[in-house]
C-alpha cells in the first residue's frame, strides 16, 4: 500500500534510508533534515495490513524550492 508519510513515520524512514544508502554517506541524518522542510512530502510503501503489522519496504520524496525572488530569507 502506498500512502503519504506522517511525522510518526519519520524515524522508520530515517532508519530505512540509513540502511539502504550506507555506502553513499549519512543519509539517515540528511533525510531527517529533509523531512521537516516546507515543500517536502514523503510517501511510503508498506506490505501487509495494519492488523498484520505492515512492513515498510520503500519510500520516495517530492520537493520543491521557491524561486530565489520569492524566498523570505536566503538559503
Amino acid at each position: 500500500m502506498l500512502r503519504r508519510a506522517t511525522a510518526n513515520d519519520h524515524q522508520a524512514l530515517t532508519r530505512l534510508a540509513a540502511d539502504a544508502f550506507a555506502e553513499l554517506g549519512d543519509y539517515g541524518s540528511m533525510l531527517s533534515s529533509w523531512l521537516i522542510q516546507p515543500g517536502v512530502d514523503a510517501y511510503l510503501e508498506e506490505e501487509g495490513t495494519a492488523a498484520e503489522g505492515a512492513r515498510l519496504v520503500g519510500f520516495f520524496l517530492l520537493g520543491y524550492l521557491e524561486p530565489p525572488a520569492l524566498r523570505a530569507e536566503p538559503l
